[in-house]
C-alpha cells in the first residue's frame, strides 16, 4: 500500500520580476519538514538542499521555475510568481528497503537524485587534452599506478595540464584543489577506469564516495539495508556540514553508490576474517583509490552490536542492526546515526573524538554513544552530525557546577547528556549550570563526579571541531594504488581485535525508563 503525502512549498519572494533576489522556501509533509529535498532552478546548475527544518534559500527571479526532487519521489516543478505562493504536490516516497531496480530507477538521470550539489556540470561531458587517468596497459592488479608526474605543462602532476586547470578553475600548483583526497585529474576524468566525473565528482567541492553492498532477511520488517529516507538523512548530514569549498558552497557531497545484494549471513564472525572475504569477492579493487566500502549486514560476533569499522583511518565498515528491535532491524534513525558513526571512524574519529573514551559530556557528536542513535538535540531539532566546534577539557576531580561545560553561549539551545551514579544518561541544557554530583543543588565549590560513567575520575580531554579535521585521505583512498588485498602498505592496518561498538543492550541500559 502506497501512502500519498501532501508536500507544501512556501516561497517568499523578496524580489522584483527583473532582478535576482534571495528566495526563501520550505518543503513539508503534512506540516512536517522534509529534509534533504533538492531544489534547483530549471535550466541552470544553481541548486540547494533543504535543511533539517525543511527550509531552503536560493537566489532566483520572479517566473523562474524551481525543480523540487526527493530521493525515491517524483520530481515536481514550482513557479516563483509572487511573494507568497502555496503549492500542493502529491508525492509517493518509498519506505521499502533499497533494491537494485529501485536504485536504477532513482539514478536513471545520471545520478542527479543522489547529488545534492550538482555534478561538475561545466566539464562533466568534456574530455581534456591531458587525461592520463586510465589504466596503463601493463598495469597489474597491484602496484603504483597513476602516481604524480610533474612536467612543464603540468606543474602539480595531477593529470591535468596547467591550461586545463585555468579553464576549470582549479589550482595548477595544488594536486587536490578541494582537499578531499582525490586528485583534480581524477575528478574530471577517470581513475583506474572508474568515471568519478559521471558519478558527480567535482574538483571544486569535497566528495566522499561509498559503495554499499547489502544483505536481506525477509523476517526483518525494517530491512537490513537503507531505504530512500535513510539515504536522504545521511546526505543531509554531509550537505549541511560547516565545511568550506573552492566553489563557495558549504558542505560535503557524499555519493552513496549501491553495490550488490550479497548472500545472507547470520553473523560475520570474526569480522576481521569474514569481511575481507566479502570485500575481495564483491568490491572492485580499482575503486579503492576513491571509494569507502561498507556492507549493510545482519550482525557480527554473535551479539547485538550496531556496526563496526575495521580501524581508525581505514576505508571499510559495516552496519549490523539486524538484531535490534526484536530482530526486526534498525529504524531509519538508527541506520542514519550508525552509518555516520562508523564512517566517522574511517574519517579519523574515536568515540571520544581524539581518544577512545565514551559518553564524554564535552563531546557532542554522533561518534559519542550518547548521540549515535538519538542524534544531537539543538534548538528543538535533531541532527546527526560530528561536533562542529571546540569544547574544553573536563577534570572529573574538580568540576564546576556553576559553569557546567564552560562553553557559555556556544551551547545555547543544545541538550547534552551526562552520566548519573546509576550510569544512565541525563539530559541537561548545555549552556547552563550542571548538577554533576547529583546532590540536588548547584554547588559553588568544585565537586568530584564520574560524569561519563566509566567508573573512574579522570581528565576528559578537550574535543576540537571534528568537521574541520575530517581525514578524507584514509585507507586506500588517494593512495595512487590499487590493491588486490585489504591491508594497505603505508596506511593504518586493521585492528587485530575489533573495536567495541554500541550494542542494543548497552543503549537500553544507559537510557532512563
Amino acid at each position: 500500500m502506497k501512502t500519498i503525502f501532501t508536500v507544501l512549498i512556501i516561497i517568499v519572494c523578496l524580489a522584483s520580476a527583473n532582478a535576482q533576489e534571495l528566495i526563501t522556501g520550505k518543503v513539508v509533509d503534512n506540516g512536517q519538514p522534509i529534509p534533504g529535498a533538492s531544489v534547483r532552478i530549471q535550466g541552470t546548475t544553481t541548486g540547494t538542499v533543504t535543511d533539517s527544518n525543511g527550509e531552503f534559500k536560493i537566489t532566483a527571479k520572479i517566473n523562474d521555475v524551481l525543480i523540487v526532487t526527493f530521493i525515491g519521489a517524483q520530481t515536481y516543478t514550482a513557479k516563483v510568481i509572487s511573494k507568497y505562493i502555496t503549492i500542493n504536490l502529491s508525492v509517493k516516497p518509498t519506505s521499502l528497503e533499497l533494491t537494485e531496480s529501485l536504485y536504477k530507477q532513482m539514478t536513471a538521470n545520471k545520478l542527479k537524485e543522489l547529488t545534492a550539489i550538482p555534478a561538475f556540470a561545466k566539464n562533466s561531458y568534456k574530455k581534456f587534452s591531458s587525461d592520463p587517468t586510465g589504466i596503463p596497459k601493463n598495469a597489474s592488479s597491484i602496484g603504483f599506478i597513476n602516481s604524480i608526474k610533474i612536467t612543464p605543462s603540468d606543474s602539480d602532476g595531477d593529470g591535468l595540464s596547467n591550461a586545463d586547470e585555468l579553464l576549470i578553475g582549479t589550482d595548477p600548483h595544488d594536486t587536490d584543489t578541494d582537499g578531499d583526497g582525490l586528485l583534480d585529474g581524477w575528478e574530471v576524468g577517470k581513475i583506474n577506469g572508474v568515471d568519478l566525473k559521471t558519478l558527480g565528482a567535482s574538483p571544486m567541492h569535497k566528495d566522499i564516495f561509498v559503495q554499499m553492498d547489502f544483505m536481506k532477511r525477509a523476517s526483518a520488517t525494517n530491512g537490513l539495508g537503507p531505504n530512500t529516507q535513510v539515504l536522504a538523512g545521511i546526505k543531509m548530514a554531509f550537505n549541511n556540514a560547516p565545511v568550506s569549498n573552492p566553489d563557495n558552497i558549504k558542505g560535503i557531497s557524499i555519493h552513496l553508490i549501491l553495490g550488490k545484494e550479497i548472500p545472507y549471513q547470520e553473523n560475520l564472525d570474526s569480522i576481521n576474517r569474514d569481511f575481507p572475504i566479502l570485500k575481495s569477492k564483491y568490491f572492485d579493487t580499482k575503486r579503492g583509490v576513491a571509494f569507502h566500502y561498507m556492507v549493510w549486514a545482519n550482525g557480527y560476533g554473535n551479539d547485538d552490536s550496531s556496526g563496526n569499522a575495521l580501524g581508525i583511518g581505514t576505508s571499510d565498515f559495516v552496519v549490523t542492526l539486524g538484531q535490534w528491535n526484536g530482530n526486526q532491524g534498525g529504524t531509519d534513525q538508527q541506520k542514519i546515526g550508525t552509518f555516520i558513526h562508523e564512517l566517522g571512524h574511517n574519517l579519523g574519529f574515536y568515540h571520544g573524538d581524539t581518544e577512545d573514551v565514551n559518553f564524554k559530556p564535552n563531546h557532542i557528536s554522533v561518534m559519542n554513544y550518547s548521540y549515535q542513535i538519538d542524534g544531537v538535540s539543538s534548538g528543538g531539532r535533531t541532527y546527526y552530525t560530528y561536533q562542529p566546534f571546540d569544547l574544553p577539557a573536563l577534570d572529573e576531580n574538580i568540576l564546576s557546577e556553576t559553569k557546567g561545560l564552560g562553553a557559555g553561549l556556544l551551547l545555547q539551545g543544545y541538550i547534552i547528556q551526562y552520566a548519573s551514579p546509576s550510569q544512565t544518561l541525563t539530559p541537561v541544557e548545555g549552556d547552563g549550570a550542571i548538577d554533576w554530583d547529583f546532590n540536588g543543588e548547584i554547588d559553588k565549590s568544585a565537586v568530584e563526579a564520574d560524569v561519563n560513567g566509566d567508573g573512574e575520575r579522570t581528565i576528559l580531554k578537550p574535543t576540537p571541531n571534528e568537521w574541520s579535521r575530517v581525514k578524507f585521505k584514509c585507507g586506500s583512498i588517494g593512495q595512487f594504488q590499487t590493491f588486490a588485498g585489504l591491508v594497505q602498505n603505508g596506511v593504518k592496518k586493521y585492528y587485530k581485535v575489533p573495536m567495541k561498538e554500541l550494542t542494543q543492550s548497552l543503549y537500553q541500559k544507559t537510557r532512563k525508563n
